[in-house]
């Protein structure tokens, strides 16, 4: 628990003392861009919608493209790359809130209860030490801008859903 306190206290999550718009279209094209190989080799197909937001929050650009790079890098390493999988990336922004959810049809969510995913070293039989601190962090980040996270299973279906306040301008 030490080692974490530590990563957390590097991590330093603090908001930003005003709002600003962030082109949330602009951010997940530049994280797609850095997994485009990784994304290629494990046969994912990755589809995007209402992504052309940009919303008005407390949250900087560069803890956006954190947020955005652990989802990605867990589907990324969950693909198993036998086959075609598919990944997809929906926005909703209403005036009070911007929702994520993010969907994969490869099981990148192993877990019986599905939201141990954002907690230090869970693991399961089948999956030792399955999760990265990139999903500890990005759960600290929603919760520190007064979001929501959830994730769980639907069928065949592992999804992450992200709601994160925004200003009204």
């Amino acid at each position: 628990m030490n080692i974490i306190d530590k990563f957390f206290s590097f991590a330093n999550i603090t908001p930003n003392p005003k709002a600003e718009p962030i082109d949330i279209e602009q951010i997940i094209n530049r994280v797609l861009a850095v997994f485009r190989d990784q994304i290629n080799q494990a046969m994912l197909r990755v589809e995007t919608s209402g992504i052309d937001v940009l919303p008005c929050m407390f949250i900087s650009s560069h803890e956006m493209d954190q947020f955005f790079f652990a989802i990605i890098q867990n589907v990324v390493h969950s693909a198993g790359g036998n086959e075609v999988g598919d990944f997809s990336i929906k926005c909703d922004l209403t005036d009070e809130k911007l929702e994520l959810v993010f969907t994969d049809n490869f099981g990148s969510i192993p877990f019986d209860n599905p939201n141990e995913i954002f907690e230090p070293f869970s693991s399961t039989a089948d999956t030792p030490s399955a999760n990265s601190f990139g999903l500890v962090v990005l759960k600290r980040l929603v919760l520190t801008y007064n979001g929501t996270i959830d994730a769980k299973r639907q069928d065949d279906l592992s999804i992450i859903e992200i709601t994160l306040p925004v200003e009204k301008l």
